[in-house]
């Protein structure tokens, strides 16, 4: 195990000078390939497992997940407020729930980032040692626990010095402390550690992932111990099966509307493309309330651009494709999604869907993820594309088609967001 992370540690000198290829036998995923010139990096660490205390660089040390769970993006276990500290009462004396002047020292002195884990949402916490802890967005409950903006926002309960106070965050950018926080209410808990000998970034477990970060932003995470073999040259012994795609810029899935092969900005089904915030027609640097131009700055100040977009000044497609082309509607959307089969494939190193219609035609629609901030988000584990269409009810909002390995639909998310776009084709 640990001579294939070596060797894994090593990848960057040794597999330019072995050849244009890698290809890793993996138990639970099957054989990866990647062309050389794709990857960033590989990088190999020993696994959080339960109990571990994460050194951010701080003045204590935050454990790896909440209680409750045994993974970082677990949501663990709800409490209400009685006046305990939970962390010591659910784990003993060595833990204990964070003080308002710690959630602060962790929001003010770290890098927040907004993704999923394992197709969960949060924030991946970034120490100025450069050490991370995730936190999911465990949402919070009233009656019950966890029926309340799970998915979309985080609630920690702080210690009992402050009486009822909690840190919370959104996946706007928002976080904050509250100490007007709902002592009825459910919510989650991640304790902290005081520094001593076993407060480590890794484990003594043995147990190690390899992580392949790809330049397009895709990142594999892999078992050291589920690798059988890691090469340079193709395994003799296995045959690898691309997923067949129609070729083409227009592609008919015998729906009512010609699909576009591609997503604007790319050349080909695999790449991820540009990525437009709702209405806009140009990229950025940065998709935030403060930086889309149809609104004064924040989501209770959005202008009506008009109920469908498509074929407008405000059409993505239409203003860098030509009039030819154009934002799909949601119904198109919901079309796609009812009316064809739907597969999580592999296609040239990328994940996505193979959405084929009746007509045994098909598109790839690559899990692009999204543009948040000034970064990127979910590329190779979820993606979002823009319909044309505006919910009247909520200015700040807009319609969108939603992927992830498991799951396929439609939604709606921030206008602001950057999301690829899928185009269909005018006739």
């Amino acid at each position: 195990m640990v001579s294939l992370a070596v060797a894994f540690a090593g990848f960057a000198s040794y597999a330019q000078a072995e050849g244009d290829m890698l290809y890793v036998c993996s138990k639970d995923k099957g054989l990866l390939y990647y062309e050389i010139s794709d990857i960033d990096s590989v990088r190999v660490v020993q696994s959080n497992v339960e109990g571990i205390k994460i050194d951010l660089g701080l003045s204590v040390c935050w454990a790896a997940h909440n209680i409750g769970s045994s993974s970082p993006e677990e949501y663990g276990t709800y409490f209400s407020w009685n006046g305990d500290d939970i962390a010591q009462k659910e784990w003993g004396s060595g833990w204990r729930m964070p003080t308002v002047l710690e959630a602060e020292e962790l929001m003010d002195k770290c890098k927040w980032e907004w993704g999923y884990v394992n197709g969960v949402t949060g924030y991946k916490v970034t120490g100025p040692n450069g050490n991370s802890i995730f936190l999911p967005a465990t949402g919070w409950g009233t009656s019950s626990p966890g029926n309340i903006s799970t998915g979309i926002e985080g609630n920690y309960w702080l210690n009992v010095e402050y009486g009822a106070c909690d840190l919370q965050f959104h996946d706007t950018g928002r976080k904050f402390i509250d100490c007007g926080a709902v002592g009825s209410g459910f919510q989650t808990v991640r304790p902290v550690s005081d520094y001593d000998a076993e407060c480590d970034f890794g484990t003594d477990s043995g147990e190690y992932v390899a992580y392949v970060y790809q330049k397009n932003g895709a990142v594999d995470k892999l078992d050291v111990a589920d690798i059988d073999a890691i090469s340079f040259t193709k395994p003799s012994d296995v045959q690898i099966v691309q997923p067949e795609i129609t070729e083409g810029q227009i592609v008919d899935l015998g729906l009512s509307v010609k699909w576009a092969g591609w997503n604007i900005g790319a050349s080909r089904p695999q790449e991820y493309g540009d990525y437009f915030s709702w209405g806009e027609v140009n990229v950025k640097d940065e998709y935030t309330w403060g930086t889309y131009i149809y609104c004064d700055g924040d989501e209770n100040s959005c202008y009506n651009i008009g109920n469908d977009i498509a074929g407008t000044r405000y059409d993505a497609a239409a203003e860098n494709w030509g009039k030819e082309w154009r934002l799909p509607t949601v119904y198109e959307i919901e079309e796609l999604c009812s009316n064809c089969a739907w597969e999580w494939v592999r296609f040239n190193g990328v994940y996505g869907h193979k959405v084929t219609g009746h007509n045994g035609n098909s598109i790839f629609l690559p899990a692009a993820g999204m543009r948040f901030d000034s970064t990127y988000s979910g590329r190779g584990q979820f993606g979002y594309y823009w319909s044309s269409t505006f919910i009247c009810a909520y200015y700040s909002f807009a319609y969108y088609m939603s992927l992830n390995e498991g799951n396929l639909d439609s939604g709606y998310g921030n206008r602001y967001y950057g999301y690829p776009i899928r185009p269909v084709c005018v006739e």
